[in-house]
């Protein structure tokens, strides 16, 4: 199995303290393939309890646990 990276390290040229990490082209497509992951789990929800029942059931979950805790749209966590 080959394993990808998200990221990759390496020591700081102008401080031995330091470690540089940057993103691999991977890890910068990772935030859009988890979005769209997640569309097709939600679309299969949907088929399965209705788009009606899924709404309310999002609806219900928002009121059980309101923003601004935490975020689990990672794509956002760029955008802001």
């Amino acid at each position: 199995m080959i394993r990808t990276s998200p990221s990759t390290d390496t020591p700081d040229p102008a401080d031995g303290r330091r470690t540089l990490i940057r993103l691999t082209p991977h890890g910068v497509d990772l935030p859009t393939r988890s979005a769209e992951g997640f569309d097709r789990l939600r679309a299969q929800w949907a088929r399965t309890l209705g788009e009606e029942r899924l709404a309310a059931l999002e609806r219900d979950l928002r009121t059980m646990a309101p923003g601004g805790a935490f975020r689990l749209d990672a794509a956002g966590w760029f955008t802001d």
